[in-house]
């Protein structure tokens, strides 16, 4: 089973990939910014704006199911800014 998680570098998501890989799937994430989790034991890692096109990474890894965790990382801007997607 593929599963791509969204935010998998969040603090939820993050948690979601190393249950996801104790349950044996084969994961990949996509986040703004992957530095913090060291993923290569957990998943296949792309350090992208979720907001841009995704379209080849879905293409190249053909999910079987999306966990979609990514979000604005900043509570203040998003109450200033709520059509604001990510900074």
């Amino acid at each position: 089973m593929k599963v791509l998680v969204t935010g998998g570098a969040g603090f939820i998501g993050s948690e979601i990939v190393r249950e996801l890989d104790a349950r044996g799937a084969d994961v990949v994430v996509l986040d703004y910014a992957p530095h913090a989790m060291d993923y290569q034991q957990y998943a296949t890692v792309y350090a992208v704006d979720v907001s841009t096109n995704l379209h080849d990474i879905f293409e190249r890894e053909q999910p079987e199911y999306v966990i979609h965790h990514a979000a604005q990382v900043s509570v203040s801007t998003s109450m200033k800014q709520p059509d604001l997607m990510v900074s």
